[in-house]
């Protein structure tokens, strides 16, 4: 096994023992991301203001609408990319530097996802908290594509094979969507239903290449 590999548990092979300063661990690896995409989920549910004046509260209850929706919509989002990289992470043989930088770095753009979500609850009416939103699931989801091919390249694993149209389908929303929201903010928003149809278009051709 090359140098700055490990291997998880269950993959057909004994675990490698790390190296101080040489090898990233398989399982602190998997820990470390869980614990982002947890937090990410406890931070959108803290974002969402408690109702604590006095007067009507189904009035102010019906002012934070657009609070629950965001939060509903990026739960959903984190809930899927979390599924996507534990599926992605049990079918790795192997993990090497590179892979765990992509890695933080996934992890890092998870982290993130809270902003733009209070960007968009407080001003999804504005074209700019449109675009950060976008923005941000834009490099998310380019850099999981990164992921997937760097690992088919370099043989780390069996990954479900992908066609170019899944790797690309979803960034590719995300950025036309920011033409969109300079035009209309909440059209913009609206693009995003294309994700779940192209979703079921890319497994049909994932199911038709098996």
């Amino acid at each position: 096994m090359p140098e700055g590999e490990t291997t998880p548990e269950g993959a057909g092979a004994e675990a490698k023992a790390p190296e101080p300063g040489s090898v990233f661990d398989y399982d602190r690896t998997v820990a470390l991301s869980d614990g982002v995409f947890a937090i990410a989920i406890t931070l959108l549910v803290l974002d969402i203001p408690t109702p604590t004046a006095p007067g009507d509260l189904w009035s102010q209850l019906d002012d934070l609408l657009p609070n629950l929706g965001a939060y509903a919509l990026s739960f959903v989002v984190i809930a899927g990319m979390w599924r996507e990289h534990h599926v992605f992470f049990r079918e790795l043989s192997r993990i090497d530097r590179r892979l765990t930088t992509l890695n933080l770095l996934y992890l890092g753009l998870i982290a993130l996802i809270p902003f733009p979500t209070g960007l968009l609850a407080e001003r999804g009416g504005e074209s700019p908290a449109v675009i950060v939103y976008a923005l941000t699931l834009a490099a998310v989801t380019g850099v999981s594509a990164a992921m997937r091919v760097y690992v088919e390249r370099r043989g780390l694993g069996t990954p479900s094979h992908r066609t170019l149209f899944q790797h690309a389908s979803v960034p590719a929303v995300f950025l036309l969507s920011i033409p969109i929201a300079l035009l209309n903010p909440s059209l913009g928003i609206w693009s995003w239903v294309l994700l779940p149809i192209l979703g079921w278009v890319g497994d049909r051709m994932e199911a038709a290449r098996a």
